[in-house]
């Protein structure tokens, strides 16, 4: 079993692990609002003539983070994107999270 596991480790490289495992922004920042019992104050999306608008903001300790977004992506991409700005936002302030 080891000389099997050796011949296919090479193929499988980099191995993923709960520490190396990336959460999709979406999930980790409803995740972290939960934990820390952040506020999602405003959730705001709209598309007209292929543009599509995603604002979002987080009240974080007192402190408001928001972001819009605002191009030809589509909702579920747009999300994604003002998501992870979020994060980087909370992660500057608190430093890494």
């Amino acid at each position: 079993m080891e000389v099997v596991w050796q011949s296919i480790r090479p193929l499988l490289e980099p191995l993923v692990t709960p520490e190396t495992l990336k959460l999709h922004p979406v999930r980790e920042l409803n995740e972290l609002c939960q934990k820390r019992s952040y506020n999602i104050i405003q959730e705001t999306v709209s598309r007209t003539d292929g543009v599509t608008r995603y604002k979002m903001e987080v009240e974080a300790d007192g402190v408001i983070h928001q972001y819009e977004y605002c191009g030809s992506s589509l909702k579920d991409t747009a999300k994604k994107i003002v998501c992870k700005e979020i994060l980087n936002s909370l992660k500057k302030v608190r430093g890494s999270l």
